[in-house]
């Protein structure tokens, strides 16, 4: 009891300083929220699919169930509260491993685990992130569970079917709500015949996860990619549109290349970006020690593995397999830092298990100490200010019922969409993926010039100020232009303090010969 006291109380105050922390970082206005957080959970709530086209750019077709929770909450918290709250949640991911801590090192002292705690909750990304809507640490949470629950699970004589069950079940929604922390749940899933010992038992585990996980998988991710699949012949649209054919982008459009390594030499390098390169691995500064690290750590498993007792032995060399194979996939599919959180969070724990001395130990919590004062977590977008509950917009744009919206640009707009009036819909002719000048028109490009073509009611443009200029040429490929030099400026929380509010600029159809305005 004693000891369960002591890490409920581990647990508060995480939960504690995290959502402290999510508070006085301030409300969040990531890019990806002001893009598509926000508007697809709204969107799918709101069934808009035959009324918006490509609103939040490549990102309107992610499933949006991840954030479905986190736009309800926002209709009814303010944006500091709601910070807070997303910090309190993310801080119960060291509940999970404390858990797996006193399975991995039940050699070392709580307190040594603690501080292995610590340094995982204090990785770059977790920091990064507190109170933010990425939603990766709640999925990191996720794993966590499941690997406590596996690694309690596999530690005794019978695994219960219905806690791997439950395990597989954690790691097959991570994948299916967010597709780039598939190679984390793959590369657990593969490493499972190394957890349990004994033949029958192995192929049990393997079983029951794999059921558990498949079955998630399915139900939380089919629907949506079969209606994906219905309107636009891919399952995953619009990435990996080589393997699955069609003309509705260009040739890799939406493949970003920008983190995968280029060759064998940077791929060899890429286990130090996140200390010496963050160019190499992140959009945003960082500097973070954890997964270099864990490499190091498992070196040392490789070398010291006899001086191991079973239990952790075996844990261990799941996790060391599972982490080599999630890694192996990760690297040429996404190459971002961050989608590795999992491990970040595990990292230390992993490194504190390698150490079978006291004098070992007392040097990896040196190194860990170490970690954390020089991690430099990413900067990420705070908002100018907090807001009520569901109400961003300072002043509601004045808009029609049967006014279309016209997107362009690569800024992210589209946060704006679920708190204008209503309209008719919103159309995006230009983004990340198309319509963008030296791309090559597809079939996307197609359909909003198509849709505009036969809208009778007014147009606006919705766009960053600082892209208007250069989008007359967009317009004017499309018969239109702006017809007020100024536009309207929206007055959004949401975006932050250095950045230009959104503005919307009434549209007016070209006659044949009309000159395009120049600003």
């Amino acid at each position: 009891m004693k000891a369960a006291a002591r890490d409920a109380a581990a647990v508060a105050a995480s939960v504690a300083a995290c959502a402290t922390a999510a508070w006085a970082f301030g409300p969040d206005a990531n890019w990806d929220l002001r893009n598509y957080h926000l508007y697809a959970a709204w969107a799918w709530l709101a069934d808009r699919a035959a009324l918006d086209l490509a609103a939040a750019q490549a990102q309107t077709w992610f499933n949006p169930l991840l954030w479905v929770p986190h736009f309800l909450a926002f209709q009814h918290l303010d944006g500091a509260p709601l910070a807070a709250l997303v910090g309190a949640l993310q801080g119960l991911c060291a509940a999970p491993l404390l858990a797996i801590a006193a399975r991995l090192a039940p050699q070392a002292s709580f307190g040594a685990r603690a501080i292995a705690v610590a340094g995982g909750m204090t990785a770059a990304t977790v920091v990064g992130q507190l109170g933010a809507s990425y939603g990766d640490v709640l999925l990191a949470l996720g794993v966590l569970v499941a690997l406590a629950i596996l690694l309690r699970e596999c530690s005794g004589a019978a695994a219960r079917p219905g806690w791997l069950i439950a395990a597989g079940v954690l790691l097959g929604a991570v994948p299916a709500l967010k597709l780039s922390h598939a190679p984390v749940a793959l590369g657990l899933c593969l490493a499972l015949p190394l957890l349990a010992a004994g033949g029958a038992a192995r192929w049990r585990v393997v079983g029951w996860v794999g059921a558990g996980a498949l079955g998630a998988f399915a139900l939380l991710a089919g629907p949506w990619a079969w209606t994906l699949w219905r309107d636009w012949g891919n399952p995953v649209f619009p990435q990996f549109g080589a393997l699955f054919g069609g003309n509705w982008l260009a040739p890799d459009a939406a493949r970003d290349l920008r983190f995968v390594p280029a060759g064998a030499g940077e791929a060899l390098a890429r286990p130090l970006a996140p200390l010496l390169d963050w160019r190499a691995t992140s959009d945003y500064r960082i500097r973070d020690a954890r997964l270099p690290l864990l490499f190091v750590a498992l070196a040392v498993l490789a070398v010291r593995h006899h001086a191991l007792a079973a239990a952790p032995r075996r844990a261990l060399a799941f996790l060391a397999a599972g982490f080599l194979l999630a890694y192996a996939l990760w690297l040429p599919l996404f190459g971002y830092h961050r989608y590795l959180v999992a491990f970040e969070l595990l990292a230390p724990l992993v490194l504190l298990a390698a150490a079978t001395e006291a004098r070992g130990r007392r040097i990896v919590l040196a190194a860990i100490a170490l970690a954390i004062v020089s991690t430099n977590p990413p900067n990420h977008e705070r908002a100018a200010r907090d807001w009520p509950a569901g109400r961003p917009l300072a002043v509601a744009a004045p808009i029609a019922p049967d006014t279309l919206l016209v997107l362009a640009g690569v800024a992210p707009t589209a946060h704006v969409l679920p708190f204008l009036p209503p309209f008719a819909g919103a159309v995006r002719v230009s983004s990340n993926v198309h319509g963008m000048p030296g791309q090559a028109g597809a079939g996307l490009d197609a359909r909003a010039a198509a849709r505009i073509a036969a809208h009778d009611g007014p147009l606006l443009l919705l766009a960053d100020p600082r892209e208007a200029t250069s989008l007359d040429a967009t317009l004017d490929r499309l018969g239109l232009a702006r017809a007020d030099p100024d536009g309207i400026v929206i007055d959004s929380a949401l975006v932050p303090p250095m950045e230009p509010a959104p503005r919307l600029w009434p549209l007016r159809r070209l006659a044949s010969g009309d000159p395009v305005p120049r600003q």
